[in-house]
């Protein structure tokens, strides 16, 4: 590790949604409606479980097909705000249709780390961060807004510490198969 660096791992999952502009959604097939829905299918979870996705969404298998109200599930999944992509599939089958939600999660912050930061301490940040309302936490779903925040709340704390000057840069690491490692590079007195 290197000097100036503090590591932090910030233990309270703060999780709420951000609001963000969802993509726009695949429509479902009207070329459906009226047949039965032979199998319902989710794909793409890696934290959350299947049955977790599958209580989000109010059409079942054995019910008929109608495109209002699987467009309503499509646009429900994407409103929990733990999906970067969500899409639905269909395909024929003997019985009916089978229906397939395919679902790509937000990826999740494991590490926190602040190098440069001499004037301040980690909790301190962290405390600042809850005073801030920054909900930027180890095991929290990944928003890039929520970084942005954050380092601008260093910034801030850094000012009204005798540093009005410094600078704050992140880093973003992906980490396989679905973490993020978020580092603050803080320059106090880059002058």
């Amino acid at each position: 590790m290197r000097p100036g660096t503090i590591l932090v791992c910030l233990c309270a999952a703060i999780s709420a949604a951000v609001a963000q502009n969802p993509p726009t959604p695949q429509q479902p097939s009207a070329r459906f409606n009226g047949q039965a829905i032979a199998a319902m299918e989710v794909r793409g979870m890696r934290h959350m479980s299947r049955d977790a996705v599958r209580a989000l969404i109010r059409e079942q298998k054995g019910e008929v097909y109608d495109e209002h109200s699987l467009h309503f599930d499509l646009i429900n999944l994407w409103n929990t705000g733990r999906f970067e992509d969500v899409r639905m599939e269909t395909e024929p089958a003997d019985s009916g249709v089978i229906v397939r939600f395919v679902v790509s999660e937000r990826r999740l912050v494991r590490w926190i780390r602040f190098e440069g930061v001499k004037s301040l301490t980690g909790q301190e940040i962290v405390d600042r961060f809850q005073e801030r309302h920054v909900r930027l936490a180890v095991e929290s779903l990944y928003y890039p807004v929520r970084v942005q925040q954050a380092a601008a709340a260093i910034k801030e704390y850094l000012a009204e510490r005798g540093h009005p000057f410094a600078t704050v840069a992140t880093d973003v690491h992906e980490i396989p198969p679905h973490l993020i490692e978020v580092v603050f590079i803080v320059d106090e007195d880059p002058r």
